[in-house]
């Protein structure tokens, strides 16, 4: 423990929770128990479910020190019925093993706030996988869960069960887990209710285990008890605490109450009874802390110092009071749920409600004094003062921020009724950084506006000024976000860190998208130490690169904050996407894995980019399994962040890899259910913006219509490309315009515009672009490098191409016009189908088939079907699956 009452570590994390339960003195040794337990450790998991007092903690505690593994625990409430808070403590109590194990994963988490964890489970998953000591994991008070992702982690690990992990699950009732798919692979050890209810020897060797009781009680009295609390744990203490206070131990045994619920009575009557007043008040006013130390108790009850530590740690661990220590040092305690219950009745009943208030308002100023933010927020509900629990987020949100565990601040706004927190502008701009940090800028600009008219003090308006200048940027309002932020940066509270690096981000990128790249440059720079230190401004800088299409420097900026910051997942996106675009698609491979992997949910068009990323890469590798299966993962999580803007992007991913794939008909498909517009946000660094994928899709139908409609979105897009300086976009853009041009027969200005596209992209090395049109666009390729024989970047794409540089002998021109049928035949030899299959799909006959096929090899000069499928590929008829 930290100063002897801290009980967090520096990331939130309670330690005490991760502590041994501590085991009494007189605990009965219950070896037929430990030995199923033994057996237990050839499965999956062990399971202990019971009811409440059954000692299901005790006994596995017992277990564990007889044990040679080293084990590890985690006591869970309810406040870990949040994936986020589960997996940072599940990380913890790993970490207390093998403190290297999840150094990754652990940074992982620290940028996540979202509750979907698909990819950092399956992250973490291998990361314990890897650990080569056997070890044992007890989830004690997994009832208290109930969250299905979290249900989803735990069942991913029975199913793919690490070889060093054996893990104990101890519950009030089953857990929504394959516990019956478990049972039946043999997987499962279970102690329930039947095995841990003590039996009559234990229960007559628990009472003679204490000398004042040994040989006291009769065998019929023994009975008696034995058929009342059938083997109840908990009651058979309470009961022995109670026969201390009997003249006639056997006749209490003999007329035990009916209803054994009433044992509280008992605690009530016979145990705090005989209490001293200034103990048993003690006792009933500290019962409103869920747990508690000393300096808490004395902070709000006992100011008068007739109360000394010393008797308070004596009371603790000598006076048979059913508390448990909940850490080592013997400074925190909690009650036993059942005497809990019994002081809470009496402190309503004793205590006015306005001292009660009072108390919890006292306890919620020593915990926010000792920074336990979540305890005081809590108290200062539970004394009805909402106020109170919003000016302590608001003291703390800004330090929240900087140590970016957002999803902390997250959960205390969630606490705070809509009105009043609608009136409350330091909320509403934690709203706002919130949603601005996981990309929803419409979300922020919606909270802008309720803030419109707010009269701010200078620190909130700065903020204010920095999130209305962020939203202006993703509009492609340069010269305004250039402004607002400029203004910010200029009021920004000097302990709002976390702000002023993002509005110092956007500030230089507002800067490169108004002309001013110099500038921009310059302002990353200006302080090289600082920037070298500030991750966030060399981040910037590769962001600016990227966009500039200077894919080399952009790449070092990268691998230098992954120096600085291994795990950052801008770093690996930034390298991925460069690697990708240069076409090194194994080293991309490697990157975007990083980030696919991270865990990162909270920035979900980062993920879902790399993820796109990945899905491409695995396709330019000709591995279209991978591809496929990616894809399914991009479309599952685009599903789960229930953004429609995110599933949108993921749908046109999907049609863009169709047609990587020769589907030209799925593709379509999308084609029909689309619309869109250019727009600033959807371009950026972003490898897969849907309307240029619109467009890829309209190029490839190649019809008339569908190239006159690509024209019409093109000439918008580009422009709107070029007003932001997005020169990684404009390459793209302006290599659909030559192939649309091509298409349409204008091949002067199609040569033209690919002229300057290609000065573009060769000082940057961008391939994959050019390779991801293929064939249709080599032809113009070739007749290009013909005026510049000696251009080595031309030559290297025709060669990646698989393309000679010279015409071939074959005049494309004398190719006679197919027809529909013959086209639809062609598509169907790319994919490899025979005579039998393609007259099934026509509904012709396979007669008809080969007369077609006849013609077809005639007018395309060849003498069979691969000959067929290479020149119709050369020609552009049909779109290649081509090698890199």
């Amino acid at each position: 423990m930290m100063n002897d009452i801290s009980w967090k570590d520096t990331t939130g994390v309670i330690s005490t929770k991760m502590n041994l339960p501590s085991l009494r003195q007189d605990l009965l040794e219950r070896k037929r128990l430990k030995g199923l337990l033994d057996q237990g450790m050839q499965g999956s998991l062990l399971l202990v479910s019971a009811p409440a007092g059954y000692g299901k903690s005790v006994l596995v505690g017992q277990w564990l020190n007889s044990r040679k593994e080293p084990s590890s625990w985690l006591s869970l409430d309810q406040t870990d019925n949040n994936p986020i808070i589960f997996l940072k403590y599940f990380i913890a109590a790993i970490e207390q093993l093998f403190p290297e194990a999840c150094l990754q994963t652990k940074e992982q988490l620290k940028a996540n706030g979202f509750s979907s964890l698909p990819i950092l489970t399956n992250s973490l998953l291998n990361k314990i996988n890897q650990i080569e000591s056997s070890f044992i994991l007890v989830l004690d008070n997994y009832h208290c869960i109930h969250h299905p992702e979290i249900h989803h982690f735990i069942s991913l690990i029975l199913k793919y069960p690490p070889s060093a992990l054996h893990l104990v699950i101890i519950t009030r009732k089953d857990p929504a887990l394959p516990l019956s798919t478990l049972r039946a692979q043999g997987q499962l050890t279970e102690l329930r209710t039947k095995e841990l209810a003590f039996t009559l020897l234990e229960t007559e060797y628990f009472l003679h285990q204490n000398q004042f009781l040994e040989g006291q009680i009769n065998r019929q009295a023994l009975l008696n008890l034995q058929n009342e609390l059938e083997g109840w744990a908990v009651g058979l203490r309470l009961i022995s605490l109670i026969l201390f206070q009997q003249a006639n131990p056997n006749n209490f045994l003999f007329h035990l109450p009916e209803d054994i619920a009433s044992i509280e009575e008992y605690l009530r009557e016979e145990v705090l009874a005989v209490q001293p007043l200034s103990v048993k008040k003690w006792l009933t006013q500290s019962s409103m802390f869920n747990c508690f130390c000393f300096p808490l108790v004395e902070a709000v009850f006992l100011s008068d110092g007739m109360f000394q530590e010393s008797d308070f740690l004596d009371m603790m661990n000598h006076g048979n009071l059913l508390v448990t220590p909940l850490d080592e040092a013997g400074k925190w305690y909690r009650y036993h749920p059942l005497l809990r219950k019994v002081l809470l009745k009496q402190l309503q009943e004793q205590y006015r409600p306005q001292d009660i208030t009072a108390w919890h308002l006292q306890a919620s100023q020593w915990f926010e004094s000792e920074d336990l933010i979540d305890d005081a927020i809590a108290h200062a509900l539970a004394a009805n003062n909402v106020i109170r629990a919003v000016e302590i987020i608001e003291g703390h949100r800004l330090k929240t921020l900087n140590a970016e565990q957002w999803d902390q601040l997250e959960i205390w706004l969630k606490q705070i009724p809509p009105e009043i927190l609608q009136q409350r502008s330091p909320l509403l701009l934690s709203q706002g950084w919130i949603a601005c940090f996981r990309h929803q800028f419409r979300e922020v600009a919606l909270i802008l506006q309720q803030l419109e008219d707010d009269p701010l003090a200078p620190e909130l308006l700065a903020e204010f000024n920095s999130l209305q200048g962020i939203v202006f940027f993703w509009e492609g309002q340069a010269e305004s976000s250039l402004r607002y932020l400029e203004t910010a940066l200029a009021s920004l509270s000097e302990t709002a860190h976390r702000i002023r690096n993002e509005t110092q981000i956007y500030f230089g990128l507002a800067l490169y998208i108004c002309g001013e790249k110099r500038n921009a440059i310059q302002f990353f720079t200006a302080d090289r130490k600082r920037c070298h230190r500030n991750i966030y401004m060399v981040k910037g800088l590769g962001l600016l690169y990227t966009l500039s299409g200077q894919l080399t420097p952009a790449l070092e900026i990268a691998q230098q904050v992954e120096k600085i910051e291994p795990v950052n997942h801008w770093a690996h996106y930034l390298q991925g996407a460069a690697y990708f675009r240069r076409n090194h698609p194994e080293q991309a491979l490697l990157h975007f894995h990083c980030v696919a992997e991270s865990g990162n949910l909270r920035e979900v068009r980062l993920i879902i980019d790399s993820l796109i990323g990945l899905t491409l890469t695995y396709q330019a590798l000709q591995q279209a399994d991978s591809a496929t299966a990616t894809m399914k993962q991009v479309l599952a999580f685009a599903r789960e962040t229930g953004d429609f803007e995110m599933i949108a992007i993921a749908h046109s991913a999907q049609a863009r890899l169709a047609l990587l794939q020769g589907d030209l008909f799925s593709a379509s498909q999308w084609l029909h259910s689309f619309e869109d517009t250019p727009h600033a946000s959807s371009l950026f660094c972003w490898l897969e913006v849907p309307i240029i994928t619109q467009v890829r899709v309209l190029s490839a139908i190649g019809c008339k219509q569908s190239l006159q409609n690509a024209t019409e979105l093109l000439q918008p897009l580009r422009e709107e490309a070029e007003s932001l300086n997005y020169t990684c976009q404009i390459i793209e853009i302006g290599l659909l315009q030559a192939l649309v041009l091509e298409k349409q027969g204008d091949w002067e200005k199609a040569l033209a515009v690919l002229e300057s596209v290609t000065l573009l992209a060769e000082s940057g090395s961008f391939m994959r672009p050019f390779i991801e049109l293929g064939y249709p666009l080599a032809t113009l390729i070739r007749q290009l490098h013909q005026y510049s024989p000696q251009c080595c970047f031309k030559r290297r794409l025709l060669e990646i191409l698989n393309l000679p540089t010279k015409q071939s002998q074959f005049n494309i021109q004398m190719v006679e016009y197919l027809t529909h049928r013959e086209a639809e035949i062609l598509e169907m030899l790319s994919q490899r189908l025979q005579d039998k299959e393609i007259a099934k799909q026509l509904g012709i006959s396979r007669t008809t088939v080969k007369s077609h096929l006849k013609h077809l090899y005639q007018k395309l000069n060849v003498h069979n079907r691969r000959q067929a499928v290479v020149r119709a590929t050369e020609l552009g008829f049909i779109t290649p699956i081509f090698k890199n």
